[in-house]
């Protein structure tokens, strides 16, 4: 974590999180903020496996304060938190979905999980009463209602050629944007206005052919396209 507001081109360094760094060539983490704090999950393992709290609230006069780590989950490579508090961590290799309620990070509380143990997910989103769900080698998207925790329902399936990368919503949530992170599988725009009803509306791909992370915010779609840049 450094201090930019002084000098962002020389930077200061004011905690370096040690965790688990074994077993992963490329280091896989995912790190989301929620109100003052910093969670962290990490595929490796190692010291203090799971999803590590970190309070910011001590920002800028002092350090921020590692906390107790979360160890529900040991390994994961996708962490997502929805605007009402609940963590969202894909466990490693995907078997399915862990959720945790961090609304006090200092009693980090188990809620659910939901997919089903064959299903290989990557990547989580959410936006109001919904999941999307990229679901790797299953060569899937899954949809599901989270309005009720205790009863998490898969919606619809969107089928894909190549690996189920990432999934983001347009603005006002009628369209959902997919990359496959597979060489020349394009990045997908399907229309999910009516879920009995998706259909592809436009494709879109990078010089190198192959497309990793899509985001959207105000109509605009950014691309990660490894060798390609954004």
């Amino acid at each position: 974590i450094y201090d930019i507001s002084t000098n962002p081109e020389d930077p200061n360094l004011v905690l370096d999180v040690v965790g688990p760094s074994n077993n992963d060539y490329y280091y896989h983490r995912d790190y989301k903020t929620y109100g003052d704090y910093l969670y962290i999950v990490n595929e490796m393992t190692g010291i203090d496996a799971g999803m590590q709290v970190i309070d910011l609230s001590p920002l800028p006069d002092g350090p921020p304060i590692k906390r107790n780590t979360y160890s529900g989950v040991t390994q994961s490579h996708n962490l997502w938190i929805s605007q009402n508090g609940y963590a969202y961590i894909e466990h490693y290799y995907g078997d399915n979905i862990h959720i945790v309620d961090v609304n006090n990070p200092l009693n980090v509380i188990y809620e659910s999980t939901f997919g089903n143990l064959g299903e290989n997910c990557h990547d989580v989103y959410t936006q109001g009463s919904l999941a999307y769900v990229s679901e790797g080698y299953s060569n899937q998207y899954g949809i599901y209602d989270i309005s009720n925790l205790s009863d998490i329902n898969r919606l619809a399936t969107i089928d894909c050629i190549g690996y189920a990368h990432n999934a983001w919503l347009n603005d006002s949530g009628t369209h959902l944007i997919t990359t496959e992170e597979t060489a020349g599988e394009t990045i997908k725009i399907w229309d999910i206005t009516d879920l009995d009803n998706i259909n592809l509306d436009g494709e879109y791909l990078g010089e190198n052919n192959l497309a990793h992370n899509v985001h959207v915010l105000n109509d605009l779609v950014y691309i990660s396209h490894y060798t390609t840049g954004i």
